[in-house]
């Protein structure tokens, strides 16, 4: 939910410093000019005409320029403090990739367990709340790779043409493809919080309709549509350029923020007032009104003496935890998109770091909810586990495979005679041959197969 995304690409202006002028010239500055050998190129043209565009609402200074491409560097200037360029690299370059390929790994299996059908550790009411952690952890691992783009190869660029021309050319479209599943992650923890809220406070008639297949999936595609929509603004704030850049004396692209994006109108609707309403303000309000109610609806089932099962006990303050830490993350960005202004004002060129540590929060949040699941839901663990073994390999030879023959012949050769004394008896395969193949699949069926094989000889042996 944070929207230091947008604060650490290139889609924002130079500097907090330098705030463009959004009025536009009534009539062209002389000042600007192409350089004359290059104005028959078409593509000059189109770049010049979108310079002209971006030096007309005073988003950059006219640049100079080399083959007749403008100098990159335009619309951002990496900082020049050596000190805090170690910690960019350290924090965003080494850190944020590290635990965001983690956090890939955990969702995967988060998302891989949630939509088990086989979830048999948890009862038929909660398999809703299952489904919208199953699309969290989809939507988290989208966040995770949209970041890892925007923050990591955002500071790492400056040292290979190739990653600086590939940001240029991809943040316009995974910079909303970053914020749509920013959106999806924070509506996905809205509907699970408020499906653990009817799960736990509202009657028995509440929980069938919420849990119901079909609503379950009409909210994930509501969902889904709704942060496709809200986030299509984004399409239209970049303009790209292709540029000179003079450290590797070769073409490059440039992202600026397109004039669009400056729009008093455009910043004060949908930056300030829908942003605090549908991303900011308003999902945290109401995840910590549901929390409260969830927490006391526990506390006073259990003081009550009828409270759910462990089991169900356990994933609904796995959930508690994921809500909490989805507050604690996201509270740092809501005060830094709020105050960003003052902050600037006070910290100067050192918000940087702020903005740093924010966006490491936004994908630490994205990462953690494995841990949580492991740790506090034992269905979860549980069932995790038992994949785990079922796609474990059996050893070849097992310490009691004698036995299991000697038991196995046993019982072969009394069900043979068995079978000689009742002619009618069509000749079918032996029970305990069908179990033959199931011996070395685990111990405990093995033991249950002996014991078979003994009741069966013990039976044979009475008759006789």
């Amino acid at each position: 939910m944070d929207d230091g995304l947008e604060q650490s690409s290139e889609l924002s202006s130079s500097s907090a410093s330098q705030q463009p002028s959004y009025s536009l010239p009534l009539s062209p500055d002389p000042g600007i000019y192409l350089p004359s050998h290059c104005v028959s190129s078409p593509q000059s043209n189109e770049t010049f005409s979108r310079l002209q565009m971006l030096y007309a609402y005073h988003i950059i200074v006219w640049p100079n320029f080399t083959s007749c491409l403008p100098h990159c560097g335009m619309c951002q200037t990496f900082a020049s403090d050596p000190t805090y360029n170690i910690f960019n690299l350290f924090l965003i370059g080494a850190i944020l990739p590290l635990v965001g390929f983690c956090g890939l790994i955990g969702n995967g299996l988060s998302a891989f367990v949630y939509s088990r059908n086989g979830y048999e550790f948890v009862s038929e009411m909660r398999s809703s709340t299952n489904l919208y952690l199953c699309a969290l952890g989809c939507s988290d691992s989208a966040v995770i790779c949209t970041a890892i783009f925007l923050f990591c190869i955002d500071s790492i660029r400056r040292y290979s043409l190739h990653l600086s021309t590939l940001f240029g050319a991809l943040s316009p479209i995974v910079y909303p493809a970053g914020m749509t599943a920013q959106t999806c992650s924070v509506y996905f923890t809205l509907v699970a919080g408020a499906d653990c809220f009817v799960q736990v406070c509202l009657p028995e008639r509440c929980r069938i309709v919420v849990s119901r297949t079909i609503f379950v999936r009409c909210t994930i595609l509501f969902v889904v549509v709704f942060s496709v929509a809200y986030n299509i603004p984004h399409c239209f704030e970049a303009v790209v350029l292709e540029c000179w850049h003079l450290s590797f004396q070769s073409r490059s692209f440039e992202v600026c923020p397109d004039p669009f994006r400056y729009l008093p109108t455009y910043m004060l609707v949908y930056y300030k007032y829908m942003y605090s309403l549908f991303l900011a303000v308003g999902p945290l309000v109401v995840l910590v009104i549901l929390n409260l109610c969830i927490i006391g609806a526990s506390v006073l089932s259990k003081t009550a003496g009828g409270g759910d099962s462990e089991t169900s006990s356990g994933d609904t303050i796995a959930l508690v935890l994921v809500v909490l830490l989805f507050i604690g993350c996201n509270v740092a960005a809501l005060l830094l998109n709020v105050f960003e202004a003052r902050l600037a004002e006070y910290l100067g060129p050192h918000i940087n770091y702020v903005v740093d540590a924010s966006n490491l929060l936004v994908v630490f949040n994205s990462s953690f909810n494995f841990v949580i699941y492991f740790t506090f839901s034992n269905a979860f663990r549980t069932t995790l586990m038992q994949y785990a073994r079922r796609n474990t390999k059996p050893l070849p030879i097992l310490p009691d495979a004698g036995a299991i023959g000697d038991n196995v012949t046993a019982a072969r050769k009394s069900l043979t005679s068995s079978q000689s004394s009742s002619p009618q008896t069509p000749p079918s395969s032996p029970p305990v041959q069908q179990q033959k193949y199931t011996i070395c699949n685990n111990n405990n069926t093995s033991n249950n197969i002996i014991n078979s094989n003994n009741n069966d000889i013990n039976n044979s042996n009475n008759d006789n």
